[in-house]
Formats: C-alpha cells, structure tokens, sequence
C-alpha cells in the first residue's frame, strides 16, 4: 500500500515520517527499512535516527539518497566492477567525441573545440539521460521534423551523444547510467519485496528516479512518502503554489493504480511547527502565495534593511551579528548569511567581518587554474610545447617555484629586457654586459653575469629534457597520454615541487595540498580516459586546460563556532537562531529560471517536453 504525508513547508512533515519509522521498528524489529532522502539531507537524517531510535535500532534503517541507493542495490546483487569517470575524465570523453565528429555537424562545428561547449553539452547528455532519452531517442526526434533549426540541432546532439557513449562503452562506468542498471537488477529479482521503504524531501524526480520509485511502489508491501503540498490535485490554471510538486503527488498515484497497488487516503498536516515565531510562520505561509494575508501585529523578529550598495549590506549585517552574539548570547555557528551568489560578496565579506571579530566560513568553491602549481603547470607546458616565449618564461620564474630566489628572478628579467632576448636566444649563454651599454664589463658585472647564467641554466636544463620526453614517441605498448604525463609527473616531482610550495596560514596550506591532490587525480583520469587516443603536446595541453577549468574545490571549516555563508543553492541549515538573507533583489529570490544545456526551456524547443 502506499501512504502520503502532504502539508506546506514546516508543517511537521520530516517528523512525522520519523515517527512512523519508529513506530513500524518497534512493532516489526525485524524489517528491512529504506529512508530515501535528497543527497544533501541524507547526515541530519542519520544522525536524527541515531538519536531518535538508538545505535542499535538505527543500524536497520538505511538512509540512501538515489545515488547511494544504485550502490546499494550494485552491492547486494553484482553491478560495482568497472572503473568510473569522475567529472575530469568525462570531459576529456566528450572533448574527444567532439573533436571526432566536428566535420560532420550541422550547427556546432566552429564551437566543437571551445571548452564551454564540451561544458554543455555534459550538461545536455545529462539532462537526457535523467530524462530516459537515449541516443537513438535523439536522432528519432530529429528524424520526425521538419527542416528547422532544431532538426540540426538534434542532428548534431545525437551524432555528439552517440560518440560519446561509444568511448564510454570501451570499459568506463557513468554514474549517470547507474539508476538505470539497478532498475534493470530490481525488476530482474524483485529487490524491494522484502523492504519497506519512506521517502521524504523531494521536490521532484527525473524520469529515471520515477522509473525506479514506480519499481519500489509496485514490489514493497508498503510505501510511505512525504510531500511539500497541500492538496493530490492541481487547480486547472495550475496556478497553486506547490502546483509541480502535486504534479509529481498525482503522477505516483496514478502509478500506483496503473500497477493495481492500494492508495490510503492522504494524511494531511496543515499547523505551523517549524517556526515558533508567529510572523515568520505567517511568512512562510503567505509569501509566494497570489491571494496571501497582511500580517496585523508587530514583527519583531522579521527586519528588513536597504543599503546602497554591497559593502554597506555587509557593515549592517556584520553589526547585528555582533548585536547578537554580545547581548543576546547567540553562538556564531547558529548564525546563517544566505546570499544568491557568494562571489560578488566574497571579497567584502574577507574585509568585513574580520573587523567586527567576526569568525565566517565561506561555503563555497574556487577553480583550480588560479592555483600556484596550476599555474606553473601550463607556464612549463606552454615553454616546453609553445617555443622559448619570454613572457611565459618570467611567468614560470615568478610563480616562485623554479628554484631560484626572488633576487635572482629580478636579475634575469632585468637582462632579458635590457637586450630584449626572445625565443632561441633564451637558450643561449648570456655575454653581454648586466648593466646594458655600459662600456667594459668589471669584476662585478662578470660575477653578476656568471649568476644569471647560472640561475637560468636551473631552470631550462629540466625543461629541455622535458621537451625532449614530450618529442619522442612513447614506447611500445604506452599511450601518448601516459607517455605525455609520466614526463610531467616525473619533472615535478624531480623538482620538488611540492616542497617548493610557500608556508602560510593552515587555510592557505589546506588549499596547497588539496591543489597538488587535485593535479595527480586529474592526471590519473587524462590516462585512463585516453588511452588509445594519439595525443601530440598541443593536443595534450588543450585537454588538461579543459579538465582544469572545470575543476572546482571547497574548503572545511576551520573551527567549530563560525558564522556560515553560502549560496542559497548550497547552504544547507540545521535550525539556525539567525538567518541573514543578503542581496534579496527581483530575479534573485526567486532564481529567473535560466536554460540548461543546449535547448531553450522558454522557447519550448526541448525535447525532454516533446517526449
């Protein structure tokens, strides 16, 4: 059978479901539970069983999120061998698959090589798959039209999309198929019979996701889900506020009766019990809502500020953190500032808060290419692929990490522009006089001279040998990408690197060796993603800049008591005393919806809607 929780944000939803996990474990100690969650609330969940049921009770409930639930199910029954791509190796995949069909597109074959297309065209064969629309899916929607532009478009999608899942098929795994190879376990062996299984926190599925909940619904005896509305069906204008998710509520019964599976009537929750603040439950209540009620009485605890500009709404903010904490007692990690977008705020939030004494994490991500060793990374790779540029030469001496000192870093940039040395006359011995014309070279100027020669022979004696590695076919049996990135592994290691790396703060070191960490795992996916694929340097050079921009990392928090920032799309609160929201402006909160991948929503060109 299955049950549905229904009731607004707040209503006692989550608690309720918790309650009846507790309730079907006292009566049935021996059942199999499955709590399915979104992946960002899979902890809070386990740990308010831990404590809700006990240690040994909360080991019989499974909390899994969907992807975890894939794992779960390949672990029970066969599905884990293989290797996986991780986002790196996906886009060297797609890279390649573009680059093999870029002379037969229709629409896309100037952009083919661009790195933010093969950004979103990951994004477009995700959004298919998610969707349940397959290569040949694609091409069929494309066949059915007539001459348009989105014909072409299809046409180009479907030939990238099947070049991609050919380089995949040659032995890699996609997390994005696992869904659909343990749905194909599940209806092979009835998995869910003997589970019975809670969902809560979803606001919808993907097409995949239902697949597999029309699966639990139809194998389990019973089935508990918890939804954020208020009613089974929409209004015929659609126009409620819960509107897509009763959608999604009407799609799961009418499955259920599709697949002969009793419903029980809804269990409805309509009181407030997330808030104990009056104003901020009617708040919640009646903000998006069209026909919404004015408050009445005073609202203490609801502020609304103006500010000119940015510095200004952090100052304010900063100010009534620090009114908080100072006379009201509130802890730093009960506060929460919620912006849109963290990076506009990020540099003022570094100045401002450290002035009220204010500890913050900042819950957000920072690409890699900025990084010291990335840096001087693609320095070395451009000398030893490029040619002798003396421009990129300085920018390798400065990162700082060559083996020559500071002063000797200002020494060769002197000489190399006081005889403007380019290209091969770089890899000459310097002879002319440190000073520029300055008549006979003395004792000081040989002595100086003699130094910069030296410092400069530092640092091109390993380069040249890593351009002779780069040049020389690998041996037999070894791919170029592994031939390729050996060469640099063992010249940075051969350089100590990173030794080199400059002592600073516990964050600043942090970053360091998760940068170094970053650089080796994207190493290991350029080798297994290519390995039968030739590379020359250039090539080489495209693919880990690619690899490298879509490369992101975060930080953990420093210390226990901190007020956290975050993207609103990131943060996730756990009862906060205070929340900040920042940067409320028309178009922000809410998010306009924007397109995703390459088919415009607005226009309704997608195929996802056709199909």
């Amino acid at each position: 059978m299955m049950h549905l929780i229904l009731g607004p944000s707040g209503s006692g939803k989550t608690f309720a479901m918790k309650e009846q996990v507790k309730r079907f474990s006292e009566l049935n100690p021996d059942a199999k539970i499955l709590f399915l969650v979104p992946e960002q609330f899979s902890f809070e969940t386990e740990r308010a069983f831990y404590y809700g049921l006990g240690a040994e009770a909360s080991l019989r409930v499974q909390v899994l999120s969907f992807t975890r639930l894939a794992n779960f199910i390949f672990r029970e029954n066969g599905g884990l061998a293989g290797t996986y791509l991780n986002a790196s190796g996906k886009a060297v995949l797609m890279n390649t698959a573009l680059h093999e069909v870029q002379d037969t597109l229709l629409l896309y074959s100037r952009q083919a090589q661009i790195p933010a297309f093969t950004a979103a065209m990951l994004g477009t064969v995700a959004e298919l798959k998610y969707a349940g629309i397959s290569c040949a899916g694609v091409d069929e929607l494309s066949k059915k039209m007539g001459k348009c532009i989105l014909k072409d478009k299809l046409h180009d999608v479907s030939l990238i999309y099947q070049a991609y899942e050919a380089l995949l098929s040659k032995g890699w795994l996609n997390d994005e198929d696992d869904l659909d190879r343990a749905l194909a376990l599940v209806r092979e062996n009835g998995f869910f019979k003997d589970y019975t299984v809670f969902a809560d926190g979803f606001k919808g599925f993907t097409f995949q996701e239902l697949q597999m909940l029309e699966a639990i619904i139809t194998q389990t005896g019973d089935c508990w889900f918890a939804f954020c509305t208020d009613r089974i069906a929409c209004r015929e204008d659609c126009s409620d506020l819960y509107a897509p998710v009763t959608k999604m509520v009407s799609r799961l019964i009418s499955s259920a009766q599709k697949n002969h599976v009793p419903v029980a009537s809804p269990i409805y929750l309509d009181k407030p019990r997330r808030f104990r603040q009056r104003e901020i439950a009617h708040l919640q209540k009646n903000l998006f809502c069209s026909d919404g009620e004015p408050y009445q009485e005073t609202a203490p605890h609801i502020r609304l500020f103006a500010a000119e500009n940015r510095y200004r709404e952090i100052t304010l903010a900063a100010s009534q953190i620090r009114k908080l904490v100072r006379e009201q007692g509130v802890r730093y990690k009960d506060i929460v500032v919620i912006c849109r977008s963290l990076e506009p705020y990020r540099p003022i939030i570094e100045t401002v808060f450290p002035k009220y004494g204010i500890p913050v994490y900042l819950d957000t991500r920072q690409p890699i290419l900025s990084r010291l060793i990335i840096r001087f990374t693609f320095s070395v790779l451009a000398l030893v692929t490029g040619g002798w540029n003396t421009e990129e030469f300085l920018k390798l001496l400065k990162t700082g990490l060559a083996g020559v000192s500071m002063e000797e870093v200002s020494l060769l940039e002197n000489y190399l522009y006081v005889w403007n040395i380019r290209g091969g006359a770089l890899l000459k011995e310097f002879t002319e006089n440190p000073r520029g014309f300055a008549g006979e070279k003395t004792p000081e100027d040989l002595k100086l001279l003699a130094l910069i020669n030296a410092a400069k022979r530092q640092v091109l004696i390993p380069l040249l040998e890593l351009k002779r590695k780069f040049e020389e076919p690998p041996e037999k049996g070894v791919s170029d990408a592994v031939h390729k990135t050996r060469a640099l592994y063992d010249y940075l290691i051969s350089q100590k690197i990173h030794g080199r790396l400059p002592a600073g703060n516990e964050r600043e070191n942090q970053e360091h060796e998760q940068t170094w960490n970053a650089l080796m795992d994207i190493f290991d996916q350029l080798v297994f993603s290519l390995q039968d694929t030739p590379v020359d340097g250039k090539r080489y050079v495209q693919l880990l800049q690619l690899v490298c921009a879509g490369y992101d990392e975060g930080q953990i928090p420093q210390t226990l008591d901190q007020v956290t920032v975050g993207g609103a799309d990131r943060i996730r609160t756990n009862e906060p005393a205070a929340a900040f929201l920042i940067g409320a402006a028309e178009g922000e909160f809410p998010l306009t919806s924007e397109d995703f991948g390459l088919f415009s929503l607005m226009s309704g060109e997608t195929p996802l809607r056709q199909h």
